[in-house]
């Protein structure tokens, strides 16, 4: 078990896997259309941004929202799954890993590889490139090394359907990660989907309207128009607030990755100048936040709360500082089981209900409970729990 112990860690948050779009692989763009500007949502009583509100929602609104903070305050205690796993496949079972070259594809990559390792299975690796020679060659040399099971990361469907339709055709599994749209194939996994990604989110604006008393004054978010994942979060954010307190004003930013810690801050304090209503600006992907406390101080502008999520360690180092006022952790380090424990279930010809529900465990993290912002968040025990999950001895 030494092995499954020491695998490596994917250091950034899902939603960095989604970054790279169809279009760096020379193929067609499959993100959503993206825009600089402010789209503005006015209040349904008709007041405009920039104007104060008064109290509004309910009392039981109210409270509701501070159960679910509080509850998404404690440390996840359950991986997301809990029948045991009747069987596992042979040893010496071929597993195909495919994604876009870069940092987090290989990160995930080195993960998979070291906990199939020490279940006695062998992963293939295969990136994607900068060219679309590239991408075929990669998906080419995937179905030739005759996997037992394939998991996909952060690349279109559609883009790759004449190979997924043939390993449909062959029953082989397949796991699809961070894309809008689903695979067509029967033995299938689709995890970390627009959908649920949205249902991770919706909770901060529960925090802010928590914290406020239900009194949350102008909020901004601010979303990664060219992240794929998060087509749409900001708008599940935005419409979650609003039916919290219908008399807010939430406002959604348009950025992309390439402006991060460059126009964004700039952005975001021009924006505050223009609404000093605002109380609470919401990054639903954290990098986003980088260099906005800093710019908003230069400016003045103080009383402001930042909320983000899926915080890497430069943001949970400012979670931890206090210049970020909160951080959804997302628990990333399951990735790599969850995906083993679908393709094990599904080659023995067992239930995968229990992994089509599996969703990312989170945690609002604050200055007093973040701890030690250069580790990654992760359920207590983690390995050990899928490890008697899986009938491995030495866990």
């Amino acid at each position: 078990m030494s092995a499954y112990r020491a695998r490596a860690r994917a250091p950034r948050a899902i939603a960095a896997i989604a970054a790279v779009t169809c279009a760096a692989l020379g193929l067609a763009a499959c993100t959503t259309a993206s825009s600089s500007t402010t789209a503005s949502t006015a209040a349904s009583n008709g007041s405009s941004s920039g104007s104060g509100k008064p109290a509004c929602g309910t009392a039981a609104q109210l409270a509701a929202s501070k159960a679910t903070v509080a509850k998404l305050s404690q440390p996840p205690s359950s991986i997301g799954v809990t029948t045991p796993l009747a069987k596992r496949p042979a040893k010496g079972t071929v597993i195909a890993y495919i994604a876009p070259s870069g940092p987090t594809g290989t990160s995930n990559g080195t993960a998979l590889v070291n906990t199939a390792k020490s279940l006695g299975y062998t992963v293939k690796e295969f990136f994607t490139g900068s060219t679309a020679d590239d991408f075929q060659t990669a998906f080419n040399s995937a179905a030739a090394a005759n996997p037992a099971a394939v998991w996909v990361s952060a690349i279109q469907p559609s883009t790759w359907s004449s190979w997924g339709n043939k390993w449909n055709a062959a029953g082989i599994p397949v796991v699809n990660q961070g894309n809008t749209t689903p695979t067509t194939a029967v033995n299938r996994f689709d995890f970390g989907s627009v959908e649920k990604n949205n249902a991770i989110e919706e909770p901060l604006a529960d925090w802010v309207y928590a914290d406020s008393g239900g009194t949350p004054a102008d909020t901004l978010v601010v979303d990664p128009s060219d992240i794929a994942l998060f087509a749409g979060a900001a708008t599940a954010i935005q419409s979650r607030l609003k039916t919290l307190c219908p008399g807010s004003a939430v406002d959604v930013l348009n950025s992309q990755l390439a402006n991060v810690g460059t126009t964004i801050p700039s952005q975001v304090s021009g924006y505050v100048s223009s609404h000093p209503n605002t109380k609470y600006i919401i990054f639903d992907f954290a990098d986003l936040a980088t260099g906005v406390p800093e710019a908003l101080a230069s400016a003045g502008q103080t009383g402001i709360k930042i909320v983000v999520a899926a915080a890497d360690q430069a943001i949970a180092g400012e979670v931890k500082s206090g210049k970020i006022a909160v951080n959804l952790a997302y628990d990333l380090n399951g990735q790599a089981d969850i995906v083993l424990d679908f393709m094990m279930r599904s080659l023995e010809k067992q239930s995968t209900t229990p992994d089509q529900a599996w969703n990312f465990p989170t945690q609002f993290q604050t200055s007093a409970t973040i701890g030690d912002p250069n580790v990654t968040f992760s359920i207590p025990d983690e390995v050990s729990k899928w490890s008697q999950l899986w009938g491995v001895s030495g866990s």
